[in-house]
């Protein structure tokens, strides 16, 4: 879980442009972050032979399916001016028993994007989030809300 929430963390920093990263330094950050779950089916693209379970598997009908699932959202998605939202929200359950819940929020329109993440993990909060929108001398005005503090840069 702490690697997820270390991932979440460096994308929004990488995003919002807070930290000046080249490639190769982004490369070796998720190299270091992800790790990718082994799977005893035989079939899977990720099969590992000293794997004990199938929690994790990922199988050519997964792939083509999420492949699937990305392209009918670009194809379908909202044309060029229009606004578009999409909320996400679950739970995991950690090696401890602790259980961490999360929500996602993104609203982009031809006036601005939005984008919200909150994580319970019980005795802690993350609140984090971004509202950009254009000024009219064409600079980007940023509102930045981290925990509970709202900062504002244009």
């Amino acid at each position: 879980m702490r690697k997820i929430l270390a991932m979440l963390f460096a994308c929004s920093m990488i995003l919002a442009g807070c930290i000046d990263l080249s490639d190769e330094d982004v490369a070796e950050i998720v190299e270091d972050l992800i790790e990718v779950p082994g799977c005893n089916d035989a079939t899977a693209y990720n099969y590992d032979e000293n794997a004990t379970n199938s929690n994790a598997c990922l199988s050519e009908a997964i792939l083509r399916d999420s492949v699937a699932q990305f392209v009918h959202l670009v194809n379908e998605g909202p044309e060029w001016g229009e606004t578009k939202g999409m909320v996400s929200a679950g739970s995991e359950v950690d090696f401890d028993g602790t259980t961490t819940s999360f929500s996602t929020t993104l609203a982009v329109s031809p006036n601005g994007m939005y984008t919200m993440i909150v994580m319970d993990m019980g005795m802690m909060s993350i609140e984090m989030g971004e509202l950009m929108t254009a000024n009219a001398d064409g600079t980007t005005n940023f509102v930045v809300t981290w925990m509970d503090s709202t900062y504002q840069m244009n």
